[in-house]
Protein backbone atom coordinates (compact mmCIF):
# COMPACT_ATOMS: atom_id res chain seq x y z
CA UNK A 1 0.00 0.00 0.00
CA UNK A 2 3.25 2.28 0.86
CA UNK A 3 4.46 2.00 -2.65
CA UNK A 4 1.07 2.74 -4.31
CA UNK A 5 0.94 5.54 -2.89
CA UNK A 6 4.46 6.85 -3.48
CA UNK A 7 3.44 6.02 -7.24
CA UNK A 8 1.05 7.98 -7.19
CA UNK A 9 2.07 11.53 -5.12
CA UNK A 10 5.05 11.15 -8.26
CA UNK A 11 2.10 11.27 -10.62
CA UNK A 12 1.12 14.47 -8.88
CA UNK A 13 4.62 15.84 -9.12
CA UNK A 14 4.92 14.97 -12.94
CA UNK A 15 0.94 16.20 -13.56
CA UNK A 16 2.08 19.51 -11.67
CA UNK A 17 5.32 19.79 -14.33
CA UNK A 18 3.01 20.00 -17.28
CA UNK A 19 0.53 22.71 -15.62
CA UNK A 20 -2.22 21.48 -16.44
CA UNK A 21 -4.28 24.06 -16.76
CA UNK A 22 -2.15 26.12 -19.34
CA UNK A 23 -2.10 22.77 -21.41
CA UNK A 24 -6.25 22.42 -21.16
CA UNK A 25 -6.21 26.21 -22.39
CA UNK A 26 -4.04 25.42 -25.48
CA UNK A 27 -6.23 22.25 -26.09
CA UNK A 28 -9.57 24.09 -26.28
CA UNK A 29 -7.85 26.02 -28.57
CA UNK A 30 -6.72 23.18 -30.67
CA UNK A 31 -10.36 21.65 -30.39
CA UNK A 32 -11.68 25.23 -31.02
CA UNK A 33 -9.63 24.98 -34.14
CA UNK A 34 -10.64 21.53 -35.26
CA UNK A 35 -14.15 22.59 -34.87
CA UNK A 36 -14.09 25.33 -37.09
CA UNK A 37 -14.09 23.72 -40.14
CA UNK A 38 -16.95 22.07 -42.18
CA UNK A 39 -18.25 19.08 -40.83
CA UNK A 40 -15.53 18.13 -38.42
CA UNK A 41 -16.47 15.18 -36.96
CA UNK A 42 -16.31 12.98 -39.61
CA UNK A 43 -13.66 10.31 -37.74
CA UNK A 44 -14.12 10.28 -33.80
CA UNK A 45 -10.34 8.86 -33.56
CA UNK A 46 -8.88 12.26 -34.98
CA UNK A 47 -10.72 13.80 -32.52
CA UNK A 48 -9.28 11.96 -29.44
CA UNK A 49 -5.39 11.70 -31.56
CA UNK A 50 -5.79 15.65 -31.85
CA UNK A 51 -6.46 15.69 -28.08
CA UNK A 52 -3.78 13.36 -27.28
CA UNK A 53 -1.06 14.40 -29.39
CA UNK A 54 -1.48 17.78 -28.76
CA UNK A 55 -1.76 17.30 -24.76
CA UNK A 56 1.76 15.20 -25.27
CA UNK A 57 3.54 17.94 -27.41
CA UNK A 58 2.04 20.94 -24.88
CA UNK A 59 2.52 18.85 -21.67
CA UNK A 60 6.54 18.17 -23.33
CA UNK A 61 6.94 21.78 -23.92
CA UNK A 62 6.08 23.14 -20.83
CA UNK A 63 8.11 20.15 -18.52
CA UNK A 64 11.34 21.02 -20.69
CA UNK A 65 10.39 24.89 -20.26
CA UNK A 66 10.42 23.83 -16.36
CA UNK A 67 13.67 22.41 -16.29
CA UNK A 68 15.32 25.53 -18.00
CA UNK A 69 14.11 27.77 -15.55
CA UNK A 70 14.74 25.35 -12.68
CA UNK A 71 17.60 27.76 -11.44
CA UNK A 72 15.33 31.12 -11.28
CA UNK A 73 11.92 29.06 -10.01
CA UNK A 74 14.16 28.45 -7.02
CA UNK A 75 14.72 32.04 -6.12
CA UNK A 76 11.07 33.29 -6.65
CA UNK A 77 8.48 32.79 -3.83
CA UNK A 78 6.10 32.59 -6.42
CA UNK A 79 7.86 29.30 -7.82
CA UNK A 80 10.16 28.03 -5.24
CA UNK A 81 7.76 25.10 -4.18
CA UNK A 82 7.42 24.09 -7.89
CA UNK A 83 8.33 20.05 -7.83
CA UNK A 84 12.03 20.48 -9.29
CA UNK A 85 13.21 23.55 -7.60
CA UNK A 86 11.85 22.08 -4.13
CA UNK A 87 13.76 19.21 -4.98
CA UNK A 88 10.75 16.75 -4.94
CA UNK A 89 11.61 15.67 -8.90
CA UNK A 90 15.41 15.56 -10.42
CA UNK A 91 16.20 16.90 -12.66
CA UNK A 92 17.16 13.67 -14.85
CA UNK A 93 13.56 12.80 -14.57
CA UNK A 94 11.95 15.83 -15.52
CA UNK A 95 14.22 16.09 -18.53
CA UNK A 96 13.23 12.32 -19.35
CA UNK A 97 9.44 13.28 -19.20
CA UNK A 98 9.89 16.30 -20.94
CA UNK A 99 12.44 14.58 -23.50
CA UNK A 100 9.54 11.76 -23.80
CA UNK A 101 6.06 14.13 -23.86
CA UNK A 102 7.22 16.10 -26.54
CA UNK A 103 8.69 12.63 -28.53
CA UNK A 104 5.53 11.35 -28.12
CA UNK A 105 3.42 14.65 -29.03
CA UNK A 106 5.33 15.31 -32.24
CA UNK A 107 5.64 11.90 -33.50
CA UNK A 108 1.91 10.98 -32.96
CA UNK A 109 1.16 14.29 -34.89
CA UNK A 110 3.33 13.21 -37.84
CA UNK A 111 1.78 10.22 -38.25
CA UNK A 112 -1.66 11.43 -38.22
CA UNK A 113 -1.04 14.21 -41.33
CA UNK A 114 2.80 15.56 -42.17
CA UNK A 115 0.49 18.80 -42.46
CA UNK A 116 -0.79 18.58 -38.64
CA UNK A 117 2.72 17.34 -37.38
CA UNK A 118 4.64 20.18 -38.94
CA UNK A 119 2.19 23.26 -37.28
CA UNK A 120 2.76 20.86 -33.75
CA UNK A 121 6.17 20.78 -34.52
CA UNK A 122 6.65 24.28 -34.89
CA UNK A 123 4.86 25.23 -31.84
CA UNK A 124 7.43 22.90 -29.61
CA UNK A 125 10.20 24.51 -31.56
CA UNK A 126 9.42 28.15 -30.63
CA UNK A 127 8.06 27.81 -27.24
CA UNK A 128 11.25 25.39 -26.49
CA UNK A 129 14.29 26.51 -28.65
CA UNK A 130 13.44 30.17 -29.44
CA UNK A 131 11.31 31.05 -26.11
CA UNK A 132 12.75 29.36 -23.90
CA UNK A 133 16.23 28.85 -24.70
CA UNK A 134 16.93 31.76 -26.59
CA UNK A 135 15.11 34.82 -25.62
CA UNK A 136 13.30 34.45 -22.62
CA UNK A 137 16.69 35.05 -20.26
CA UNK A 138 17.57 37.97 -22.94
CA UNK A 139 14.77 40.26 -23.98
CA UNK A 140 11.28 40.63 -22.69
CA UNK A 141 10.04 40.89 -26.18
CA UNK A 142 10.05 36.86 -26.10
CA UNK A 143 6.58 37.08 -24.88
CA UNK A 144 6.15 37.92 -28.91
CA UNK A 145 8.32 35.08 -29.63
CA UNK A 146 6.85 33.05 -27.45
CA UNK A 147 3.29 33.83 -28.17
CA UNK A 148 3.43 32.25 -31.72
CA UNK A 149 3.80 28.87 -30.02
CA UNK A 150 0.83 30.08 -28.14
CA UNK A 151 -1.19 30.35 -31.50
CA UNK A 152 -0.19 27.01 -32.95
CA UNK A 153 -2.30 24.73 -31.37
CA UNK A 154 -5.86 26.61 -33.43
CA UNK A 155 -4.07 26.97 -36.44
CA UNK A 156 -2.77 22.57 -35.94
CA UNK A 157 -6.70 21.74 -35.27
CA UNK A 158 -7.73 23.46 -38.16
CA UNK A 159 -5.37 22.18 -40.58
CA UNK A 160 -5.37 18.74 -38.94
CA UNK A 161 -9.46 19.04 -39.90
CA UNK A 162 -8.65 20.50 -43.57
CA UNK A 163 -5.85 18.98 -44.72
CA UNK A 164 -4.46 22.82 -44.98
CA UNK A 165 -3.81 25.79 -43.99
CA UNK A 166 -6.12 28.65 -44.34
CA UNK A 167 -6.05 32.38 -43.91
CA UNK A 168 -8.73 31.56 -41.08
CA UNK A 169 -6.66 29.55 -39.47
CA UNK A 170 -3.88 31.77 -39.69
CA UNK A 171 -6.35 34.07 -38.46
CA UNK A 172 -7.35 32.31 -35.48
CA UNK A 173 -3.82 31.74 -34.47
CA UNK A 174 -2.76 35.40 -34.77
CA UNK A 175 -5.75 36.10 -32.73
CA UNK A 176 -4.34 34.14 -29.77
CA UNK A 177 -0.38 35.72 -30.43
CA UNK A 178 -1.79 39.16 -29.81
CA UNK A 179 -3.86 38.00 -26.97
CA UNK A 180 -0.77 36.46 -25.18
CA UNK A 181 0.56 39.99 -24.23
Amino acid sequence: MMAIRMVARKLRLYWSLTKSLQAGLLLSTALAGYMSAPEPLKEWHALLSLLGSMFCAIAGSTVLNMVYDRDIDAQMVRTCWRPLPSGQVTYREALTLGIGLSVAGVGWSLALSPLYGAVVFAGWFFDVVVYTLWLKRRTAWSIVWGGLSGGMPVLAGRALALGAVDWIGIALALSVLFWIP
